[in-house]
């Protein structure tokens, strides 16, 4: 029962932090904040190794606190940082890094695309944030399966 109130909850953030950063490309902190204080006290309660998950919280948020700090700001938002905490926090650090990598991945898809086909430019503003949410719920959803299948081509 724990585990559905937590799938729940963490959708509906994220759903939330998808539809902010879309229509006003922001990440409030009266949204990420709660969100993060409240998934941290779910993932305590689910009984999931608390260090694991600071660890994976410090590594996604310094992940974007890096890019941040190289490119004055220019490439990521402080919204990004604090997501990349709750992206953390969410799914560990294994399937953060896949979250990563697809968001990443995406972005670039997207971001190729608009350049060739609608005359945009590398330095077009995009809601970064909506693809790091896509690619969350896709690794908390189908992470295990992606990872395992990934595991298996790579002993191939």
């Amino acid at each position: 029962m724990l585990d559905i109130f937590f799938f729940t909850i963490t959708s509906l953030f994220l759903i939330a932090i998808f539809l902010t950063d879309a229509l006003y490309f922001s990440i409030p902190d009266e949204l990420v904040i709660p969100a993060i204080v409240i998934i941290f006290i779910l993932q305590i309660l689910r009984k999931t190794p608390t260090p694991a998950l600071l660890i994976a919280a410090a590594i996604a948020g310094g992940f974007f606190l890096l890019q941040y700090f190289v490119s004055h700001g220019a490439w990521i938002g402080s919204g990004d940082i604090k997501l990349g905490i709750l992206i953390g926090l969410i799914l560990g650090i294994q399937k953060a890094i896949l979250a990563l990598f697809i968001a990443y991945g995406i972005g670039l898809l997207f971001a190729t695309a608009l350049i060739m086909f609608k005359n945009k430019t590398r330095t077009t503003k995009f809601p970064f944030g909506t693809l790091l949410v896509a690619a969350t719920l896709i690794s908390l959803f189908l992470g295990d399966d992606l990872i395992s299948r990934y595991r298996a081509l790579a002993r191939f």
